[in-house]
């Protein structure tokens, strides 16, 4: 599990694709990502399974947001 306001939010799917590879680097097992259910986060999971030829499956949650509000640069 990671976060950060500091990386976009492509930084950071990427990072966590390298982290699910070095656990799992023959693959094999199925890979299940949970997000907060924003549109641009399962867009840049989608963009990096396919670059790297990874099938997997990713769930939505949704959680009560605070007042403040971060803005998330795109994915790239």
């Amino acid at each position: 599990m990671d976060a950060s306001l500091e990386h976009c939010t492509a930084t950071m799917v990427t990072t966590l694709f390298d982290q699910a590879e070095r656990r799992d680097p023959e693959r094999l097992r199925h890979w299940n990502v949970l997000v907060d259910g924003a549109n641009h986060q399962l867009e840049c999971l989608a963009q990096e399974a396919a670059r790297r030829g990874v099938s997997m499956t990713s769930s939505s949650i949704s959680f009560m947001r605070s007042n403040r509000h971060y803005p998330t640069p795109p994915c790239q």
